[in-house]
């Protein structure tokens, strides 16, 4: 794929319930100042193009974790810091899985636990929808071993 649908992809991914709640909320309570939290992340993406793409983009990497190893030449930094990523996506996605059942919960007047339930069936069925139509899991496993995804010795 090209840069721009990358970057589009990446961009959009970021958008999540703790954006669609948050940034409202942040407006409603600091103004608009939270127009140059935007300005600093779109002046972010400029200086990415014409940093970190050039960079990385011929090297023909795939994760940031795989430039880690390569930079310092050591697996035990990009396994360290592939530890660490996890650990930051498993709470971040705790908040984005809580945010909208919050949401559920005023709108509808659910029990929380019943929002979170609810919300994260929800997010499994429609991951499941996307398996099946890929060709199920086993499927998908091969694609990933066949592209080098699947590999932990390196």
């Amino acid at each position: 794929m090209g840069v721009a649908p990358v970057c589009l992809s990446l961009f959009v991914t970021f958008q999540s319930a703790i954006s669609l709640l948050g940034t409202p909320s942040d407006t409603y309570n600091t103004g608009t100042m939270v127009f140059f939290v935007f300005l600093g992340i779109c002046l972010s993406y400029i200086v990415s193009i014409f940093t970190v793409v050039p960079l990385v983009y011929p090297l023909r990497l795939t994760s940031v974790y795989h430039y880690l190893e390569l930079r310092f030449r050591s697996v035990r930094v990009k396994n360290l810091i592939t530890v660490i990523g996890m650990l930051q996506t498993s709470v971040y996605m705790g908040f984005a899985l809580y945010s909208p059942a919050l949401v559920l919960q005023a709108a509808v007047g659910l029990s929380l636990w019943v929002s979170l339930v609810l919300v994260s069936s929800i997010c499994t069925i429609y991951t499941a929808i996307g398996l099946l139509r890929v060709g199920g899991f086993s499927h998908m496993a091969n694609i990933a071993k066949d592209g080098g995804r699947l590999d932990f010795g390196e």
